[in-house]
């Protein structure tokens, strides 16, 4: 039976006004606690996602080995669910969108640098395939994190401006607060002394327009080199499956196409670089001729 009056035991305190309040407990849960815990997943994400493709770029092309790969895009799919998805209430947007764009150039790096092979996805069904593909191409990591760079852009345009209107102090004063209170113990990942502001000035000394346009490029690039690489043979008229097959892929190809070009032509109209905007726009509208 537990001593009521045992001052060990005791979860209350005193208060000047003789009412009682819950005491602290040993184990406070820092107030930057959120901001640890997606860096950390940063590092593992990153080497998680570095072993899942090293072990399908290694694997032998008989053996049709595709644990890797499928583990690598599970992986990607369970991060963003977690820490890509949603801004949390203490988090400000830009550097929410600060984090997205990093870790979606991060995938789209190790993409690049170990593209899935045809052999690797051998054994998998239709609908998984496809799935793992999808978010394995380099091409659209890129593209993804071209977006979120633009998103950045109008995330930090937009605090730029609160902050001139009104002339308040970062948005992040009070982590900054937090965490200059006696105390506070310092973890991997967390936000030091100076708050999100040094941060903040880092991020909107940069040309995410720019940045987010050489992500495209380089997205068209891939996905023009990957296609001359599978361009296939002329197929004999009486293979209709397989004609059928390859006019189904030359839609996708051609919408994945168009959508790129018009994001460049997009991000250079931004610019106001409109000569070099024009042609790109133009080969986004050839490549939707024919859609149904």
């Amino acid at each position: 039976v537990p001593l009521e009056n045992d001052a060990a035991r005791d979860t209350t305190v005193n208060t000047e006004d003789n009412t009682q309040a819950p005491a602290k407990s040993g184990l406070e849960i820092p107030p930057d606690m959120a901001h640890q815990c997606r860096n950390v997943a940063s590092w593992l994400n990153f080497k998680l996602l570095q072993a899942g493709f090293l072990s399908a770029a290694f694997a032998s092309s008989d053996a049709g080995s595709n644990g890797g790969l499928v583990a690598a895009s599970a992986q990607w799919r369970t991060h963003c669910r977690v820490f890509l998805s949603k801004v949390e209430e203490t988090n400000p947007v830009w550097n929410h969108w600060s984090y997205v764009a990093h870790q979606r150039l991060v995938m789209a790096q190790l993409a690049e640098r170990y593209p899935p092979r045809e052999s690797s996805l051998t054994g998998l069904t239709e609908q998984m395939h496809d799935e793992v593909k999808f978010r394995c191409d380099p091409w659209r990591n890129y593209e993804s994190a071209a977006e979120a760079q633009l998103k950045l852009g109008v995330c930090l345009e937009r605090e730029n401006k609160l902050k001139q209107s009104t002339k308040q102090e970062s948005t992040s004063d009070s982590e900054k607060e937090e965490a200059q209170q006696q105390g506070h113990r310092r973890f991997v990942g967390g936000i030091d002394s100076e708050g999100l502001e040094p941060r903040f000035i880092q991020e909107s000394a940069l040309n995410h327009k720019d940045s987010a346009l050489q992500m495209v490029l380089h997205a068209i690039s891939i996905l023009e080199s990957e296609q001359q690489q599978q361009a296939s043979p002329p197929v004999a008229p009486d293979l209709e499956n397989t004609k059928t097959k390859d006019e189904e892929q030359e839609k996708k190809v051609n919408r994945a196409a168009s959508r790129l070009y018009y994001l460049a032509g997009g991000i250079l109209l931004g610019m106001k670089r409109y000569k070099e905007a024009t042609p790109n726009l133009e080969t986004a509208l050839s490549h939707c001729l024919g859609w149904n």
